[in-house]
């Protein structure tokens, strides 16, 4: 799920503008696929900030595409002030 300008509205200047609240995927074994909390289960997702390019890409191509080419291109996605990865 994309949220456009989450950022933007707090920060107009960066490159990032946009929310992809994905499910984690950059640790090892799915470690925070899931997780039990007695009689309840919750699905954490990670809250990564994309550019109006990605935005795009994953729009036309879907967010585990984008995932890819980040994974191949070794992009830290944390990064505020990164260019766009597509």
């Amino acid at each position: 799920v994309v949220f456009e300008d989450m950022i933007s509205i707090c920060e107009p200047g960066l490159a990032v503008k946009h929310v992809l609240f994905t499910p984690p995927f950059q640790w090892p074994d799915n470690v925070l696929t899931r997780v039990d909390l007695g009689d309840r289960t919750i699905y954490p997702l990670l809250a990564v900030p994309i550019t109006d390019s990605e935005r795009d890409f994953v729009y036309a191509h879907g967010a585990n595409e984008l995932e890819s080419c980040w994974e191949n291109w070794d992009t830290d996605v944390l990064e505020w002030n990164r260019p766009s990865s597509v």
